[in-house]
């Protein structure tokens, strides 16, 4: 009884959150042809999404994408990808973010047309509709562990 009106002591765990790391070393990248060609590739193993930027394949966690969009605007599909990143929960529990020095992407769209040209087999912007599906697919899965 003494036990109970106390309440528990010892038990109780801290849940803390691990910063989310994509891929411990660099040899672990996938060497997919998307990657190399500088698609948008998504790696559902390491749940990490890669895309170029400015010509460089850079990874991303999906815990960092706060949401993403997909629109169809005449010849062309826009996919936009929104980042968590500091400041923009204001008023919330922020997540400390370790590095104050650190850059933070806010947002990326990326624009691919929908034309067909002669010669290929699939319209240029059915990357960024798979892209799009594959990575609301490993949101979910994501939201719903944690």
């Amino acid at each position: 009884l003494k036990r109970m009106m106390e309440g528990k002591k010892g038990d109780e765990k801290i849940k803390t959150r691990k910063a989310p790391v994509s891929y411990k070393t660099p040899g672990l990248l996938p060497k997919e042809g998307e990657v190399k060609e500088l698609k948008i590739y998504v790696d559902k193993k390491y749940e990490t999404i890669i895309m170029p930027i400015f010509g460089v394949p850079v990874p991303f966690h999906i815990a960092t994408i706060k949401n993403i969009s997909s629109s169809k605007e005449g010849d062309y599909t826009y996919l936009r990808i929104n980042f968590f990143h500091p400041g923009a929960s204001i008023g919330r529990d922020e997540p400390r973010y370790t590095n104050p020095e650190a850059t933070f992407l806010k947002e990326v769209t990326y624009r691919s047309t929908n034309i067909k040209e002669p010669g290929e087999l699939t319209a240029p912007s059915s990357n960024l509709d798979t892209a799009f599906k594959l990575i609301k697919d490993i949101q979910k899965q994501y939201k719903m562990r944690e």
